[in-house]
Formats: C-alpha cells, sequence, structure tokens
C-alpha cells in the first residue's frame, strides 16, 4: 500500500455558520449574540456597500474593523449566506433578543422584589437555563448554567464544518470580520468538531495514511488525492536531550525536558511558516504531555491548532471560568464538548505535576477591558529547578499582587512578557456580549491592553529573573488573520518593548523582543540563547 501524508500547506479551518470558529462562537448564548450583532450586521452592511468595504480594507489601519475582505465583489454570496444564517440560526437569533429582554426586565425589577418571585418573567427560550441572582450591592442579575446550554437547541453543533483549502501566497483576510465563501480553493466538510475524522486526517501530517480510504470516509471526491496528499514523508524533529525551551511564535512556547512536552497557547502555522522560519506540526512531538491556555482570546485559545492536535494531547490545562458569566465562557465545558477528555481547570497556586515538570496558575490581570473575567491565567512552569513564567498579556495594574506573588514563587530565571500595550477598545471583542453600546469615550478607555514599558520592568523589579523576553506581539506573517497587527518601529507597542529591552539589557540582563521562533539555551549550559532562524 502507498504511504500518503497530508501536505503541509493544507489547511484544516473550523467554521460555525461559514465564520472563522473562536471561543465566543462555540458557547452557544456568546456565539448567538454574536451572530446576530457582529456577523448579519457585517453582511449586510457588505452586502449595500461592497465598494465601501473594498475602500476600507485598502488602509492598513482598518484591519480588523468591521469590513470584509474580498478582492472582487462578491455581495451576492454575502447576501445569500445572510438569508441562510437567518434562515438556519433562527432559533439563535430569538434567543439572542431574550437574553437583550432578560436584562430589560432586571433593569426594571423593583429593588425589594426577590429573585424568586421574578422566574416567571424569564423570556420563555431562556427559562431552566438562567439563574437570578441579586449582587453583592443589591443589583440584579442572572448567571447561565453552561452545562444545560450544551445541551440545549441553542448548541447547533450542524452549524460546524471544516474548510479544507490550499494555503494561499498572502496572508488571509481578518477572520473576525470576513466569512468563508464558496470556491475552486476550498472544500467544506460538514462534520463537528468533535468527530473523530478530524483526528484521522490531522494525524495524516505525521502518520502515513491510506489516503484513498480516508477520502473516501470523509465523503470526499478521489479527485482530491493528488490535492490534499503526498508521498513524501514531513521532516520530523530530533529527540530532546536535557531541556529545551522554544518560542515557536506569537505565544506560543514549547518547553521539553526528560521526555515531557508542554505546548503554551500554541498557534501552529502551515508551509507558509516555515517559509518564514516557523514551525508546523510535523515539527512538534509526536505526544503532548500538555496543553497550558493562559486565556480565551482568539489568538491564545486557538481553535484552528487546538482541534488539529486533539489526537495528540494528553491534556489540556485552562484557567478556571467565574461559572455563568456571560461574558466569560468556560474553557473547560467547552473543551470538553469539542472533544478534549482530560481538561484540567488550574486554581491558582495550586500546583500540577506534568510528568517532570510543575505548572502553576497565577493571578492575570488586565487586558479584558474590566470586564468580570475569571478564566485567564499566567503560569510559572518549573523544569528542574529552572522557574519560567509565562505573563503572556498580563497588565501590572497593580504591582502588589505581583510582589505578593514574588514571595511566594522560587526564584525566577526567565519571564516572558507580552507587550501589546495600545490594545483595541473592549467593544471590539465584547460588543456583542454588552447589553448596550458604550460611549465612545469610555469604550476607548477600557482598551484590550498589555504592559507598557513601565509595568513591565516592574515586574523585573519585583521578580528579579535572570532574562527577559517580550513575546506575544502578533507579528508573524502567518498570524495575521487572526491578530490583525501590522506594527512598524513607530508604533507605540515596539517602541515601548524596544526600550523594555534596552533597559534590561543596561541592567546585564539578557533580554530580546522575539519575533518568530527561538530557542532558549539551558541556564545550566550556557546563560546566551541562540536563534533558530534570521534575526528579524
Amino acid at each position: 500500500m502507498i504511504q500518503y501524508w497530508l501536505k503541509e500547506d493544507i489547511t484544516l479551518v473550523p467554521l460555525i455558520g461559514r465564520w472563522y470558529a473562536w471561543p465566543h462562537l462555540i458557547a452557544p448564548l456568546t456565539g448567538a449574540l454574536n451572530i446576530a450583532k457582529r456577523h448579519l450586521p457585517i453582511m449586510d452592511s457588505y452586502a449595500n456597500a461592497p465598494a465601501l468595504h473594498a475602500r476600507a480594507v485598502q488602509d492598513i489601519n482598518n484591519i480588523g474593523g468591521p469590513f470584509v475582505d474580498y478582492e472582487t465583489d462578491c455581495s451576492s454570496p454575502i447576501r445569500a449566506l445572510a438569508s441562510k444564517t437567518r434562515s438556519e440560526c433562527r432559533g439563535l437569533l430569538e434567543v439572542a433578543i431574550e437574553v437583550e429582554k432578560l436584562r430589560e426586565m432586571l433593569r426594571a425589577a423593583p429593588d425589594d422584589a426577590t429573585m424568586e418571585s421574578l422566574y416567571s418573567t424569564v423570556p420563555d427560550g431562556l427559562k431552566g437555563y438562567v439563574e437570578l441572582i441579586r449582587e453583592t450591592e443589591g443589583k440584579p442579575g442572572f448567571r447561565l448554567i453552561e452545562e444545560l446550554l450544551y445541551r440545549s437547541p441553542y448548541y447547533v453543533k450542524s452549524l460546524q464544518s471544516i474548510s479544507i483549502q490550499t494555503e494561499r501566497a498572502n496572508p488571509r483576510p481578518f477572520s473576525l470580520s470576513t466569512p468563508t465563501l464558496d470556491d475552486s480553493n476550498n472544500r467544506i466538510l460538514d462534520i463537528a468538531f468533535d468527530d473523530p475524522r478530524l483526528d484521522r486526517l490531522a494525524l495524516a501530517r505525521i502518520h502515513p495514511v491510506d489516503a484513498p480510504a480516508l477520502l473516501q470516509e470523509l465523503g470526499l471526491p478521489p479527485d482530491d488525492l493528488a490535492s490534499l496528499f503526498t508521498t513524501q514523508a514531513p521532516p520530523r524533529p530530533d529527540a530532546v536531550v536535557g531541556s529545551k525551551v522554544r518560542v515557536l511564535g506569537h505565544a506560543t512556547v514549547l518547553i521539553e525536558h526528560a521526555g515531557t512536552s508542554i505546548l503554551v497557547d500554541p498557534v501552529i502555522g502551515y508551509a507558509s511558516a516555515r517559509q518564514d522560519g516557523g514551525w508546523t506540526f510535523s515539527d512538534l512531538p509526536d505526544q503532548i504531555d500538555a496543553i497550558v491556555i493562559t486565556h480565551s482570546h482568539q489568538d491564545h485559545f486557538f481553535l484552528e491548532t487546538l482541534l488539529q492536535l486533539r489526537s495528540r494531547t494528553q491534556c489540556v490545562i485552562v484557567p478556571q471560568a467565574a461559572r455563568g458569566e456571560l461574558t466569560d465562557p468556560s474553557p473547560a465545558i467547552m473543551l470538553r464538548q469539542l472533544g478534549f477528555t482530560d481538561v484540567r481547570e488550574a486554581p491558582y497556586l495550586e500546583p500540577l505535576k506534568i510528568g517532570s515538570a510543575t505548572v502553576t496558575a497565577l493571578p492575570f490581570l488586565g487586558e479584558h477591558g474590566d470586564l468580570p473575567i475569571g478564566a485567564k491565567a499566567t503560569y510559572a512552569v518549573n523544569v528542574e529547578g529552572e522557574n519560567i513564567l509565562l505573563m503572556a498579556d498580563f497588565r501590572n495594574i497593580e504591582p502588589r499582587v505581583v510582589a505578593h506573588l514574588a514571595k511566594i514563587l522560587p526564584a525566577v530565571d526567565t519571564l516572558f512578557i507580552g507587550m501589546e500595550c495600545e490594545g483595541a477598545p473592549v467593544s471590539w471583542l465584547y460588543g456583542p456580549l454588552l447589553s448596550k453600546p458604550l460611549p465612545r469615550n469610555v469604550d476607548n478607555s477600557r482598551h484590550l491592553s498589555s504592559s507598557d514599558c513601565a509595568q513591565a520592568i516592574s515586574l523585573i523589579d519585583l521578580f528579579n529573573p535572570k532574562r527577559a523576553f517580550v513575546y506575544a506581539m502578533g507579528q508573524e506573517r502567518w498570524l495575521r488573520h487572526i491578530t490583525s497587527k501590522i506594527y512598524t518601529d513607530t508604533s507605540l507597542p515596539i517602541v515601548e518593548a524596544s526600550r523594555f529591552v534596552r533597559i534590561c539589557t543596561e541592567r546585564g540582563m539578557e533580554a530580546k523582543l522575539l519575533l518568530g521562533p527561538y530557542t532558549l539555551s539551558s541556564k545550566k549550559n550556557s546563560s546566551r540563547l541562540h536563534e533558530e532562524c534570521t534575526d528579524h
């Protein structure tokens, strides 16, 4: 039998209703609100004025905005998709309206009304899925019963599909504002995300398969054999001797020691990533002992990669959500619904043993627009006495939290910190979930920002690490469809990050602003790090 592997330039993109799947589309009610208040308005706007969108996407400052990005006029298929969405998602659109009705009812509730007396006024579609509460200051509110919502008509697995495409030369359009349309390069695989056939297809990246049989199993035509598969085995990584810590791009860090592999915030590219010196799926270990997720933003909780690594991963470690908060869907419940069998919530300061390593979740301040988000954590990973802090998009707005942690944690060797200090307004990501639009001045004051130079230097003062690296800046070309970030040397985040690196270097530390893959040498062997690719 001829052995075949899935080609490296074949992308497997998860879609919901033909829109890019990210955590807020998976959770039933956040998905309903995004369809009603993000997808349909964008599609209607484009169908009515495609030329306006075409002009808008030519401006680099509009990348990431609510503009459909197609090179030709696609108003007809977009209009058809909007009509199909209104038909297929009728129940979701109705419950999105009922969420607003519930909010209005609670706002109008008398101060002396008991929550028990209000259950009869809950909109019918939400009855049995919410608990009514009064917050500590007496304001009425509600909590979602997420486990029931995933078993309700509002978790519509039939909307899920996988787009199989040959990767194109140009970066993909920004995923949260441009739906996926039919074209000759795109095969839509109508399977749910938890379908084991997706695992078999993803595993074909590293293990040879009977490709004709797999195509038949997936319902794809035999003619797809040549375009999807190759008889050339992919390059595989050498076994790691000792310890190795590698940044694979953005916030993705691979920590390997004594047969244990831990992958943090995985965002893995395809052939274009390799062309840029980056990593692809075949470069990863066959087995990943733990995937660690810092928070549920789409560039850290990256479903496109997570689904393709599901069958190669022993467990996933996620932060604890607040439970029932609309803006804070539980990543643990979500991943279990998506077919991950071992998902572990990490309470703060409770070490989890993963093979030869210990992973400890720590508080994560800021970066979420002052919303009550519980599902976010930074992490300390201890490997053979070396302590690594992965602080992602942490914004050091209260240094006393860090001061408390510095007293508790062992000495820090390596600090990773994101410095996207000029983030988007809170409505950019959370707008569909808010009860009403924010005034522009309020929206602009509640940015999704991580640390600036002064805040990052405060981390250095408190933790006193031996080396520090700025990562998670979203500048890798193959990530543009999900991060929408294009910085120049004069962009504030780059200016602040460069200043931070300079101050650290002047203090005699190792410091670097990272772009693309990078390998850190073990502190036991050398205090220097060396690059895996051309210095960007």
